[in-house]
């Protein structure tokens, strides 16, 4: 069986209208009556101007009443609707195609910075062989020749990841920034439900206090 919850605002909104029509149309009543029954001698110049005034206050009443049930109230978003834009966030960040190339650029990234230090291992191991040559005074200028151009190409090899490695990582950020963005967003509508909750909690707990 589904609990009746009462409505403060609409038990509000009817009491002022009922303060309104009630003086109004018993003041009319009891002013036809008097007419009908008194055949609008001179004691009626008195009740007319009762009436008068009735219905001014009447119609002072009525636009106060107006005001009053016409003043905007601040929206509060549903949860269902906060819900849904939180959903559709999380959406945007499975489905951007920044996030593919993202992983891409970053598995690019991981394997440049892999081979820069193969390369200075082997850059490391080389001029240990040079050394080795002129120590032991087995000097072979065809074979130090060939170790010192494979040096110098390894190096070159080196200079130009090191270059791809800043462009990457500089398209890497770019890319990132959208889903920063989002996130953050996302988070905002976090913080937007909890607020939410706690004012629905509150107007709960107003609404289940006794009003009269």
């Amino acid at each position: 069986m589904k609990k009746y919850k009462f409505n403060v605002d609409k038990f509000l909104n009817i009491w002022m209208y009922t303060w309104f029509f009630i003086p109004f149309i018993v003041s009319v009543i009891i002013l036809i009556y008097r007419v009908i029954t008194t055949k609008g001698d001179e004691h009626m110049s008195g009740e007319l101007w009762g009436f008068c005034g009735a219905i001014v206050t009447a119609i002072i009443t009525l636009i106060g009443v107006i005001i009053g049930v016409s003043v905007k109230r601040p929206k509060v978003k549903n949860t269902d609707e906060i819900k849904s834009d939180t959903l559709d966030i999380k959406n945007q960040i499975g489905e951007n195609k920044n996030t593919s190339l993202i992983r891409d650029h970053q598995e690019i990234i991981n394997k440049i910075e892999k081979n820069l230090e193969n390369n200075d291992s082997i850059i490391i191991s080389q001029l240990k062989n040079i050394n080795d040559f002129t120590e032991k005074s087995k000097f072979n200028r065809e074979v130090l020749d060939k170790e010192i151009d494979y040096l110098k190409a390894i190096e070159e090899q080196r200079v130009k990841d090191k270059l791809m490695l800043k462009e990457l990582k500089a398209n890497y950020i770019e890319l990132n920034k959208d889903n920063i963005s989002l996130k953050k967003e996302l988070e905002d509508k976090n913080k937007e439900i909890k607020i939410l909750k706690l004012e629905i909690r509150n107007l709960n707990d107003k609404n289940q206090e006794p009003s009269f």
